[in-house]
Order: C-alpha cells, then sequence, then structure tokens
C-alpha cells in the first residue's frame, strides 16, 4: 500500500515537474532531515516572482509561508530550507544582504529565530566576488539553541540577531501614530512624454501663457543629490485629475504632446492583467500616480524636507513645494530647522540603516520615519538649541556646496575622506603634481577633489574647501550633541572620529561618525523609546484593533508531521 501511494505521487510528480524534497530523499527524512544545506539561492523580487512562475505559484508560496509579504524569493529559500534540516542541523546560506532588512528580515530570519532557529555564523555584508555591483549576506543557522561561539564577520561575540548584528533587542519597532501622515513618495509620471527640457517648457509659455497653470519643475533624486544648486533640471506637464475635454481645450499645446507620446504608450498597457493598468490607459493624460495626499499636505507650506528614496548619504535638504516631485524622492513634510536636526543627526542615520532596506550600495529610505521615536514634550530651550544648530549646519553646508560647485553626493564624499586634512593644500593646483602616488597616500576621493579644482569650477580655493568641511563636521558634531540633549542621554559618549562601519560595502566603510558602542546603546535606547511611545498609543485608544475576517483556507495537503507519513507502514 506505501509503495502504490509513494509510486501514484512520483507520477504526478513527473507529469507537473514537481521537485518534492521527501520523495527524493526519503532515506534523507527518516532520520529527521537534512544534517546540513549548503546553498546559493536564487535571488528574484517580489514583483517579478507572478511574472516568471505565474500567479497560481506566488498565491501558493504565499499561503505556504504565511505570513509573508513583498519579499524576494531568496526569504522563502530560507524559510524552506529550514523546514528539511534535522534538528540540531544547520544551513549555510549566500543572500543578498536586504535578507536582514525590513520585510524580507521579518517574514525570514525573525520567524527562523522564533521557531526555534539560532544565528550562530554571519558575514554582514560583502561585495559578490563576480561583476555584479551587489553587496551579499553569509548566514549559518542551526536549529537549536545554540551555546558555543558566535562568529559575526571575523569577531566572536555574544549573539547574532535576524538584523545580523550582536545589539540587544526588544523586537521590532511599531509604526508611531505620532509620525502618521507626514512621510510620502513624489509622483509616478508612468510616461516619459510628460518630460520637458526648460527650453520646450519655456517655448511652450510663450505660445500660450496659460500653459503656468499645468508646467511645473520636476525634482528628482539626481537633481537633489548632485545639482550643487539642487535646482530641477527639467519641467513636467501636470494635468492632475482634470477630465480630457477641460484639458484638450484650455491647454491644447500641452495636450496635443501627451496624445502623441503617452496615449500611444498607455494603450499598449495590458487592462486585464490589473486595474492599475486599466485606469492608467482610460486616463492616459493623467500621471500613472498623482501622490494627492502629499500634494494636499504640503500645500500651505512654502519648503518641505526631502530626500531621494535610494541614496549613498542620509541627505535631507529643503526644497520649495511649488514644484512636481519624482517618485524616486521621499519627502517628509516638515519644514523648520528642529526637525532637520533631527533627521540629519547620527541618530536618526543609524535607525534608518537598521530599519530601512538597501538597493545594491545604496540606503533605500522607505518606512523608517514611520517608526522613529521623537524625544516627548521637548523643551523650549531644547528646541531653539537644535533650530540654531540646524541653521548653522544647512547655511554652511549651502555655502559650501555652492563655492565648490559640488553636489550632496560629492560633498559628503569629501566630508566622510579621513585623508583630506592631511593633504598638502598648496600642491593642490600644481599640475605636475603626481596623482598616483596622491591616490595611494591620500586615497582616491582627495584626488577626485584636486581635479575638480584644477578644471577651475569652483569658486573657492581648495584651502577654504577644506577648511569648510573641517567647520562642517564640527557643526555636525554640536548637532548630534544638542539632538543627543534633547533625549536626555547626555551619559552617552559619542567619540566622533573616523570609524569603520559594518553595515557598508566592504571596500567603503569609513566614515566620520560616532563611536560603534555609542551606536549600540543609542539604536537600544531608541527602539526602548519606540516601543513606550507605542505602548502609550494603544492605551490612548489610537490603535484600537479592527475586526478582520480571516483568510479562507483551501483545501490544500499539508506535509505530515513526525516522520512525514509517507513512509511509515500502515497499522
Amino acid at each position: 500500500m506505501v509503495g502504490q501511494r509513494v509510486a501514484e505521487a512520483m507520477s504526478v510528480s513527473q507529469k507537473m515537474k514537481f521537485f518534492h524534497w521527501f520523495l527524493e530523499f526519503p532515506e534523507v527524512f527518516l532520520k529527521g532531515g537534512f544534517d546540513c544545506v549548503l546553498s546559493n539561492p536564487p535571488y528574484l523580487g517580489w514583483n517579478r516572482i507572478s511574472g516568471l512562475f505565474g500567479d497560481n505559484f506566488l498565491e501558493y508560496i504565499k499561503y505556504e509561508f504565511e505570513p509573508i509579504g513583498a519579499v524576494d524569493i531568496v526569504t522563502y529559500f530560507f524559510r524552506r530550507i529550514f523546514t528539511i534540516i534535522k534538528e540540531k542541523g544547520f544551513q549555510s546560506l549566500i543572500s543578498t544582504n536586504t535578507i536582514a532588512q525590513g520585510r524580507a528580515r521579518e517574514d525570514g530570519l525573525d520567524i527562523i529565530v522564533n521557531s526555534g532557529g539560532s544565528i550562530n555564523h554571519a558575514v554582514k555584508s560583502m561585495k559578490w566576488p563576480g561583476k555584479a555591483a551587489l553587496e551579499v549576506s553569509l548566514v549559518t543557522i542551526t536549529k537549536q539553541k545554540w551555546k558555543e561561539k558566535y562568529i559575526l564577520g571575523n569577531k566572536e561575540v555574544k549573539t547574532i540577531t535576524p538584523y545580523i548584528d550582536d545589539s540587544e533587542t526588544i523586537g521590532n519597532p511599531y509604526p508611531l501614530k505620532q509620525n502618521e501622515g507626514k512621510s510620502f513618495n513624489g509622483s509616478m509620471i508612468f510616461g516619459k512624454g510628460f518630460i520637458l527640457d526648460p527650453y520646450q517648457a519655456n517655448v511652450l509659455v510663450e505660445e500660450n501663457p496659460k500653459n503656468k497653470d499645468v508646467l511645473f519643475p520636476f525634482l528628482n533624486g539626481d537633481d537633489l543629490n548632485n545639482n550643487y544648486d539642487q535646482r530641477p533640471s527639467r519641467w513636467v506637464i501636470n494635468f492632475f485629475d482634470w477630465k480630457e475635454d477641460y484639458c484638450k481645450q484650455n491647454y491644447p499645446e500641452c495636450f496635443e504632446i501627451l496624445e502623441k507620446l503617452v496615449k500611444p504608450e498607455r494603450a499598449l498597457l495590458d487592462e486585464n492583467k490589473n486595474s492599475t493598468n486599466k485606469n492608467r490607459k482610460k486616463n492616459w493624460w493623467q500621471y500613472g500616480s498623482d501622490a494627492k495626499n502629499l500634494y494636499r499636505t504640503i500645500a500651505l507650506m512654502e519648503r518641505t524636507l526631502v530626500i531621494p528614496e535610494a541614496t549613498k548619504f542620509i541627505t535631507f535638504d529643503f526644497v520649495p513645494t511649488n514644484i512636481v516631485f519624482s517618485i524616486s524622492n521621499k519627502i517628509i513634510a516638515l519644514d523648520s530647522y528642529v526637525d532637520f536636526s533631527f533627521l540629519k543627526s547620527h541618530l536618526h542615520l543609524f535607525w534608518v540603516w537598521k530599519n530601512s532596506s538597501t538597493l545594491e550600495t545604496r540606503m533605500r529610505y522607505n518606512d523608517a520615519y514611520d517608526t522613529y521615536p521623537y524625544p516627548q514634550n521637548l523643551a523650549t530651550i531644547n528646541k531653539k538649541l537644535l533650530s540654531n544648530c540646524g541653521q548653522q549646519y544647512h547655511d554652511q553646508r549651502k555655502q559650501l556646496m555652492l563655492g565648490m560647485q559640488l553636489g550632496l553626493t560629492k560633498t559628503y564624499n569629501q566630508f566622510h575622506n579621513k585623508h583630506l586634512s592631511m593633504f598638502n593644500h598648496e600642491c593642490s593646483n600644481d599640475e605636475s603634481i603626481n596623482l598616483k602616488e596622491v591616490v595611494k597616500k591620500y586615497g582616491k576621493e582627495t584626488v577626485n577633489l584636486i581635479k575638480h579644482f584644477m578644471k577651475g569650477i569652483p569658486k573657492i580655493t581648495f584651502d577654504e574647501a577644506v577648511n569648510g568641511i573641517e567647520e562642517l563636521r564640527q557643526l555636525h558634531v554640536e548637532m548630534d550633541k544638542a539632538v543627543l540633549e534633547a533625549y536626555g542621554w547626555q551619559d552617552i559618549d559619542l567619540k566622533h572620529d573616523f570609524y569603520e562601519v559594518d553595515y557598508l560595502p566592504e571596500n567603503d566603510r569609513v566614515r566620520f561618525t560616532i563611536h560603534p558602542d555609542a551606536r549600540r546603546e543609542i539604536l537600544k535606547r531608541l527602539l526602548e523609546l519606540n516601543h513606550k511611545i507605542h505602548e502609550e498609543e494603544v492605551k490612548a485608544g489610537l490603535w484600537d484593533k479592527k475586526k478582520t475576517k480571516g483568510k479562507k483556507k483551501t483545501d490544500m495537503v499539508k506535509e505530515p508531521e513526525a516522520r512525514f507519513g509517507l513512509f511509515e507502514e500502515d497499522s
């Protein structure tokens, strides 16, 4: 009887091209599972899973591994492999470094650890040895409570958390009501035909002054990080949610451009695939996603804080609100220097790196703001100090960027350049200087700045630039201290200096920052404060649970428990 069941299962397996661990390796599972699995699982983003394998496959794995969100398929492999190793067995996997970030961590490593797994060895981030610009993590997990050594990188530590660090943790942070409705993405244009260069926009206004109503500067992440004045380099047509006939009658020149360039592109969308495509195809003259809540929220503000969603550095800056923001930007609807000080401080920076995800080697500013715990009941004296520190820092940075004619990213490359102050400034304009020797002694970023000054572009001298960078560092120290004082945590010694930061790519880890011990303590206290604020919000009734219907269970066969059933004799 057992043989017949196995034969039938194998027949279906071959017909449907299934791979079933328990049928392929019966002798392994008779002994409880694999002793060890070594693997380099595939990486495939959530939005590509259904496209490659179909909706049925996606719905199946979502059901099988619930609860789980929009995560890379590598997360499913981590979970699956954990189920097929035996008690006290091991799995050692290579993954993208996103495995310890955001939903991937929550739905993967968190669940594995909460199910009795222990991460006993890991490398948080290292460059993929191939050509791809990819940072990977090495993670070893054992199905037991580990009592031996924990090795993180090349260092022995007391524990390794699902964040792939050794910090003390009391769980994951909660979204906070006090931050709700302040963080937004920009508009998803969904059609290159909307975008114009400044000359085209100017011509359209000359043809019809009324076109000013629908023409706006268009700011993307590249403008914000790489333009020294941070001005939008392009313009965009914006018909908001207006009706087609109204747009055609009142702004015929702009409408004609979209009818020629956008409508044919939208016509190719498969409206049967989803309702979003259907709506975009029908309302082709409107944006794919217009971010109404964003523009409604900032309507009465003159400026707002903005950061590119994917960025090398935390580069918040104030931007006028009378523009269209690209979806590549994250907009925080705040406009004070107090807010700037908090968001530009190292306290917030570390929180973001710990609770956001990455894109290649860049940080993605996802939902970290929603969970960030501000100090409660901030005193007036603290607000004044934070405002002064924030304004001084912001003004110095702005003047320095204009003087050097460098954008935010290149300015912060120098801010974190440990060797810049050691270089003999008087030699910077000497065309006979041996740049190869300078690279060896002072690093590539020093050479990059020298080359920039040799072009004669900057408005200040090399010496003034270096002094300006050093002043900016000191202002950052003062700003961090003001933020720390606002929390009442003056007992933490920040010890600003140049340190290697383990969560960054291995070939670019040196930053002017605070001591690693201070970082760990700050993250611990911020998480405790997040939980405290959340508890107070729950007590105040701000998180009243809504009754939700459970998921309808489908008739799916679950794998047998114990000895997996298939290979046990009938009684």
